[in-house]
């Protein structure tokens, strides 16, 4: 779904052979089967390698990472952690670089060798099942009923046999939207928010300064509006940025007058939410803040 931190050239799919492609995809049946040895879990496809595999029954050209997803089996907020955490020193006592990035998902750098002819970027993500309905960090939120996953499927991809979930449009509907089936080269992704969020537990610490306690946004900054999202373009980004339009409302308000929670009031304020969205607003920001959309305003005097 996203370039793995640590990867700063990746390759995309495209520039894969179809050997290194179908070892990569017997790469990715054995790690669903080293679940179900391991941990007695079912492990799916998500994200643009679940989109890859019924659209085009091959990994997406553009891609370059792999995303997976574990079904859960803990009942409780506290035991998913638990099972998260023994998951993690499990895949790196077996030598793998392992990543956390959230207590709801994590990176695996697969480098080449035996069981991987082909290095790849790795995504494992945490779902699960409660009271009937679906629940995948960090989006699907009990949209959709259980029976959309379970009992997964098998499928194919660039060869393997894998698993899917049990109707996977309903799931590719859910994180892209009906026109799912249409290629979009230039997908940019951000999560949704919700105004009561139930992947709360999970999120991870965030870095002490990440966030400006002024942000204000970099000048010379164009922002062009392209259907559903906007391209953000300027010579202080590492990289040109596509966001959503609460994303654009957020770097709005970043004006170096206001500090980060009265940004988050800000945008509770505009959307009418019930609750604060702490957590979605200073994600945004800790991402701007990296990629050079907000500096720091200079202090007041």
């Amino acid at each position: 779904m996203s370039t793995a931190p640590g990867r700063a050239d990746p390759r995309r799919f495209a520039d894969y052979t179809a050997t290194e492609r179908e070892a990569l995809a017997a790469a990715v049946a054995g790690f669903t089967r080293l679940f179900h040895d391991e941990f007695g879990l079912a492990v799916f496809l998500t994200w643009g390698t679940l989109l890859g595999a019924v659209r085009e029954g091959d990994f997406i050209a553009h891609d370059s990472d792999v995303d997976l997803a574990y079904l859960s089996a803990a009942d409780s907020d506290h035991a998913v952690i638990e099972e998260h955490e023994l998951i993690v020193r499990v895949l790196a006592g077996r030598g793998l670089a392992v990543r956390p990035a959230s207590r709801g998902q994590m990176h695996v750098d697969v480098g080449a060798g035996a069981d991987a002819p082909a290095a790849f970027d790795l995504d494992i993500w945490t779902s699960w099942v409660r009271a009937g309905r679906f629940y995948h960090y960090p989006d699907i939120q009990g949209e959709l009923p259980a029976s959309a996953v379970i009992p997964p499927v098998p499928g194919r991809l660039a060869g393997a046999e894998v698993l899917l979930p049990a109707r996977p449009e309903a799931v590719l509907e859910q994180f892209y939207g009906p026109d799912w089936r249409t290629p979009d080269p230039d997908y940019g992704w951000y999560p949704r928010y919700h105004s009561e969020d139930v992947f709360e537990f999970l999120r991870a610490p965030r870095a002490a300064g990440a966030v400006p306690r002024r942000p204000r946004r970099a000048p010379g900054l164009a922002v062009e509006e392209h259907g559903r999202y906007f391209q953000v373009a300027g010579a202080a980004l590492t990289e040109p940025q596509r966001l959503n339009a609460t994303a654009v409302l957020i770097l709005e308000l970043c004006d170096g007058t206001r500090g980060a929670a009265d940004i988050v009031l800000a945008v509770q304020h505009c959307y009418g939410l019930g609750d604060a969205p702490e957590v979605a607003v200073l994600d945004f920001l800790a991402h701007a803040a990296a990629t050079g959309l907000v500096e720091e305003a200079a202090p007041q005097r």
